[in-house]
């Protein structure tokens, strides 16, 4: 019984500093369209899509890695400074060749924003990459109060910065300032990790060997981080040739909705996260299955909430138009909320050290939600988009929770 208090308040204190986070960033998306217009607002949402893909695709794995040596039975000193190591290693090599694929798609205008914007921005998310990966070791060691450091403190730096600029400067002044917004933001976020974790870097200079361990772990993750290109901000910016500026601002407020879903609710179960990698393999069942109930309640409640919160911004926000439908909200927040169980298979996978095959998955599913998604929206518009999404995230869960499911049936069989 204690244990149980023990996770449920854990869990809670996670579900307070997302919870917190995150409204701060729904806030910042009700205000905007107050001082911008439709397209203007568009304009931002392929910015922030650009800035939150490459900050997913530049943690390398390095948070998956972090959680599973974190909590490994056999201690890695100086775990954060390795994994610092490896990820300035991999991000620089990655900006360079990313930088001529950027000019290219600005320049034939398959990426709607400037080519100073789009690698500035791009820039910011490198460095914000990094918080992210430090978000799974203090949930890894249950320090949550650095968690929620920083954690709210980025959401604070982002609300403050980007409502004063569309408060006080004009409409094209702001979208001028946005890119410049995030790399402040990214910069002053990193210089607080660096404090709070000045005693990982002071006079440790990780071994080649533990750097070459690290990395070998962590690259098939990698693929992953680059197949998530068919989820989330990574599908909103494939697919927004084919959509209006509107379209695209409506899609991302269905991003925003979704990920205060997907966040808070993970916040809540990440009180269970580390028992789960401790106790599944001896009692693998009973784990899995309270996992499943986990996920099962804390998502149904918040999936709830926030669709209410949804209908409430359709008849708040001046910016929103016809494309805006409670209908195809349903529809997507449906299709979040399937895909909150997939921290059941992608986390035994990582427990197995199956990361290749995580990978994998990843990336098919992902080549399937994109080819899905260009048909369907050619077809249909709007809508297709949508429906192809969440049919995508449904697909994802599947394929990832194959090994777990057969497992259960095999054990039940026995």
């Amino acid at each position: 019984m204690r244990g149980i208090l023990s996770e449920r308040k854990s869990g809670l204190q996670f579900f307070i500093y997302n919870l917190s986070g995150n409204a701060l960033t729904l806030l910042m998306n009700f205000i905007l369209p107050l001082y911008i217009t439709a397209a203007g607002y568009g304009t931002f949402a392929l910015l922030y899509s650009l800035y939150n893909l490459f900050a997913a695709i530049f943690t390398f794995g390095l948070s998956s890695s972090i959680l599973k040596f974190s909590l490994d039975k056999e201690e890695r000193p100086n775990l954060v400074a390795q994994c610092f190591f490896v990820w300035v290693i991999l991000s620089s090599l990655s900006f360079v060749l990313i930088m001529p694929i950027t000019w290219f798609c600005s320049a034939h205008n398959i990426l709607k924003v400037p080519f100073s914007a789009a690698i500035i921005t791009i820039l910011s998310a490198i460095l914000i990459s990094f918080q992210r990966i430090m978000l799974y070791y203090y949930i890894a060691k249950s320090e949550r109060k650095k968690y929620g450091q920083l954690f709210i403190f980025n959401k604070v730096v982002q609300f403050a910065f980007f409502v004063l600029v569309v408060i006080i400067f004009t409409e094209k002044k702001s979208i001028e300032w946005m890119p410049f917004i995030f790399l402040l933001q990214s910069v002053i976020t990193v210089l607080l990790i660096l404090f709070l974790e000045r005693k990982e870097y002071s006079f440790y200079l990780p071994k080649k060997k533990e750097i070459k361990s690290l990395t070998k772990f962590t690259l098939p993750l990698t693929l992953e981080t680059f197949g998530n290109l068919g989820y989330s901000y990574g599908f909103n910016l494939l697919i927004s040739p084919f959509l209006s500026l509107s379209q695209s601002g409506v899609l991302n407020i269905y991003t925003q909705l979704g990920s205060i879903v997907s966040m808070t609710s993970n916040a809540l179960n990440n009180g269970y996260l580390p028992k789960f990698f401790l106790n599944v393999e001896s009692k693998f069942i009973f784990t899995v299955n309270k996992y499943f109930k986990y996920i099962m309640m804390n998502g149904s409640i918040i999936s709830i909430g926030v669709f209410f919160l949804g209908i409430l911004y359709k008849f708040f926000a001046k910016s929103v138009d016809d494309d805006y439908s409670i209908i195809l909200l349903l529809i997507y927040l449906f299709g979040i909320f399937v895909y909150l169980f997939k921290a059941i298979g992608s986390s035994y996978l990582i427990i197995q050290s199956k990361t290749m095959r995580i990978s994998i998955i990843t990336i098919v599913s992902s080549g399937l939600t994109i080819l899905i998604g260009v048909i369907s929206t050619h077809i249909w518009g709007f809508t297709g988009c949508i429906f192809s999404l969440s049919i995508g995230y449904v697909i994802q869960v599947l394929f990832f929770n194959f090994d777990t499911i057969k497992r259960v049936l095999i054990e039940k069989k026995n």
